[in-house]
């Protein structure tokens, strides 16, 4: 049967019709099927970008631009959160880092009309979530239309914050936030979206060169996937990058008498995986797999001599008593380990059998690229005073807690006010008060940034001065090039650096000093060093303003002794004439 080929064209733009109007239909069922909802976006470098304006690298650098970096030749930064400000917002960050408590950072990527930009920009922002809490593990959704999320509830009451970082038009970098007052303290929900791929930008809009995507850096809030909408598709989130695990502990304190509890549910170390390089691995094996160790240490803080019994082993969520010797500031540092044996049974055959006579010790787990275990220390002072206390209510840096607050710098003078009701008039103490503050700040701010100017100061200076003599001297121009090297270290030391390292290279080798370690484990070292550096400033200073000062009114300053030359007496003679000259002392040489 021949058919008309009229027939033919008609019937195939059918079926091409047909399939046209019905495929955005198959692909929304077969979406439907929790095994074919779109991947997890995990993104392994971060950005701030808006059209030709671009950060460069901030996956390691991001924290730093957030909480510290200030106006310089190409950022300027603009704080527009009216929850808290730019300071109270990193010290919530850290105490969170530090408590262990959960953070997430996100990287969002899209493009829109710009005219300032010319039309389409393309456009990365950054954004931070963190809790100053512990929280319930969060559960992951997905819905078509907005992407893998989930909410914290009451973020509020929670302690839950956020920050979004990104640029302007004009270039300059905003830091912004949720506003507070669109929320209720009944019910306040902050939707966190952890990753989305085209999930409000049309078929079409796509097709003209837009898009939007939204991608995770990393996550330690606990959280587990929801079944109803993700079904048993595989989600793991990365929860590290560098990180370091720090053990938590409460104290209890009654005169003399110290108790020690490990807080067991506040860690995230797993066990017996942080130690699977001594987990019947060459001969190794870990004789009790019920649970890890907490190594507890207890010294002197000046001296740091352990005292007796100071050194205890207890079991993950253990506790123990300990009698201080005397009234003083003790250190309590607490560590991961876990105990491990030996087979001396590998050594004849390559098998693992535990025996009594087994060579055993408590090791550290294992340190990964990612991960890292830190030593909790908290300072302690024993007064005779009956207090309590945990690490999660300590200021810590480092891995370093105290209940020992620092006395700030100047005294609150409206403690002295006469007070009349909600009238506070001035009084002569609080006058006094003023004086006394005047004083220190002109002695302290004023008059020693005169005498020791900061290093921004001098920053242009030496590198002109620098720059220019290792020019001219080339390859001896090499401890110039030292001074220089520890000079940008040293200036480019902030408070994020999370090991407090100055770094050195010479001769291609690098040497890292750990600077807060010192400070925190050694406090007699450390207080010796600042003595000795800061009499030795002070005696050089001194030493020059006195020649300066001689100097100036005509008084000779012999720096040294003069070396002792052989003098003889002499005089010009003209044989011609006869005339001679005056005689004088001249030296030999």
């Amino acid at each position: 049967m021949k058919i008309n080929k009229r027939v033919f064209y008609i019937l195939s733009s059918l079926l091409i019709l047909c399939y046209s109007v019905l495929s955005p239909f198959y692909k929304v069922s077969a979406l439907e099927k929790k095994d074919d909802l779109p991947a997890f976006n995990e993104v392994k470098n971060i950005s701030l970008k808006f059209g030709k304006y671009d950060s460069g690298d901030l996956t390691y650098t991001w924290y730093n631009y957030l909480f510290n970096k200030k106006k310089d030749d190409s950022f300027n930064f603009v704080w527009n959160c009216p929850v808290f400000t730019r300071d109270q917002a990193k010290a919530s960050y850290d105490k969170a880092v530090a408590n262990n408590e959960g953070w997430l950072v996100t990287q969002k990527e899209y493009v829109f009309d710009s005219a300032s930009q010319g039309n389409k920009a393309p456009v990365k922002s950054l954004q931070v979530y963190w809790s100053e809490k512990k929280l319930n593990k969060q559960l992951l959704k997905y819905y078509r239309g907005l992407g893998y999320y989930w909410q914290f509830n009451d973020f509020i009451s929670n302690g839950i914050y956020y920050l979004d970082m990104y640029y302007g038009d004009s270039g300059s970098v905003y830091i912004g936030c949720y506003d507070i007052q669109s929320f209720t303290k009944n019910y306040s929900k902050l939707t966190a979206v952890l990753s989305d791929t085209n999930e409000k930008v049309g078929l079409d809009a796509q097709k003209r060169g837009y898009y939007n995507k939204i991608s995770t850096l990393i996550n330690t809030f606990p959280y587990q996937v929801d079944k109803n909408t993700i079904g048993d598709k595989d989600i793991s989130i990365r929860d590290a990058y560098q990180q370091t695990l720090y053990p938590h502990f409460e104290y209890d304190l009654k005169y003399l008498r110290l108790k020690l509890k490990h807080l067991k549910k506040e860690d995230s170390i797993k066990f017996p995986d942080a130690w699977a390089s001594f987990d019947n691995q060459k001969g190794y094996y870990i004789p009790d797999k019920s649970d890890y160790y907490i190594q507890f240490t207890i010294q002197k803080r000046n001296g740091g001599d352990v005292i007796q019994n100071g050194l205890q082993y207890i079991k993950a969520g253990g506790s123990f008593e300990v009698d201080l010797p005397s009234l003083d500031e003790y250190s309590v540092s607490a560590k991961y380990t876990t105990k491990v044996c030996y087979a001396y049974s590998y050594d004849r055959d390559k098998t693992i059998t535990p025996a009594q006579g087994d060579y055993c010790f408590y090791s550290p787990p294992d340190e990964k690229k990612d991960l890292h275990y830190g030593e909790r220390v908290a300072y302690i002072k024993a007064d005779g005073s009956v207090k309590s206390g945990s690490t999660l209510g300590l200021d810590c840096n480092y891995g370093f807690c105290s209940e020992l607050k620092q006395k700030p710098k100047y005294e609150d003078c409206s403690q002295y006010d006469w007070k009349f009701g909600d009238i506070k008039i001035p009084s002569p103490g609080s006058i006094a008060c003023a004086i006394r503050n005047s004083f220190v700040w002109f002695f302290t701010d004023f008059l020693f940034g005169i005498i020791f100017p900061k290093i921004e100061d001098l920053q242009s200076l030496w590198d002109d001065l620098l720059n220019t003599i290792i020019d001219r001297l080339g390859f001896l121009a090499l401890p110039f090039t030292f001074v220089k090297g520890v000079f940008t270290t040293v200036q480019a030391m902030n408070s994020n650096n999370s090991t407090c390292a100055v770094s050195l290279t010479i001769f291609g080798s690098t040497a890292n000093l750990e600077m807060c370690k010192w400070r925190y484990q050694l406090p007699a070292v450390w207080s010796f060093m600042q003595i000795f550096l800061q009499g030795g400033i002070a005696i050089g200073f001194l030493w020059t303003c006195y020649r300066l000062a001689n100097r100036f009114f005509g008084i000779y300053v012999e720096d040294y002794e003069e070396e002792e030359h052989e003098t003889q007496s002499v005089r010009w003679f003209d044989e011609r004439t006869g005339d001679h000259g005056d005689w004088e002392e001249r030296r030999k040489d």
